[in-house]
């Protein structure tokens, strides 16, 4: 199978969008890092998306907002599976920072997953561009 951004347009919960403009949280998973993600100002924001059916993970690309590190700072995204169990765990910690805006996680065994979920702990603002997960189907 063809290794795919299987994030992409797919249905997504979320703790709040900002100020209620959906577009924003369209902008989450659409491919695009010159569209922005921005959520609600509150404790703990979330946003996670439905792959709608399993795949094997073999990367995930985070697009950062630089100028405003305080609205991704500590990030965490979970692979979760079918039933929203955690499969993998990744911390900022984690991640290879390639250059200024993308944290890049490449998997040397894919991870099967069905959910991808990104959060950050703070009292703020989540701010992003984009979150592309590749992969191919199950």
């Amino acid at each position: 199978d063809m290794i795919e951004n299987v994030a992409l347009g797919k249905p997504f919960l979320s703790s709040g969008n900002h100020y209620g403009d959906r577009d924003t949280e369209i902008n989450a998973n659409d491919g695009l890092t010159n569209t922005r993600y921005l959520s609600n100002r509150q404790s703990g924001p979330w946003i996670e998306i439905d792959f709608e059916k399993n795949y094997r993970l073999s990367k995930i690309d985070l697009y950062t907002v630089s100028g405003y590190p305080e609205r991704i700072y500590d990030f965490e995204i979970k692979v979760l599976d079918n039933m929203k169990n955690e499969i993998s765990v990744y911390t900022q910690a984690d991640w290879n920072h390639e250059h200024l805006s993308l944290y890049s996680k490449t998997f040397g065994i894919p991870v099967l997953a069905r959910y991808l979920r990104v959060s950050i702990p703070a009292n703020e603002y989540m701010h992003f561009y984009d979150i592309q997960a590749f992969g191919t189907s199950f």
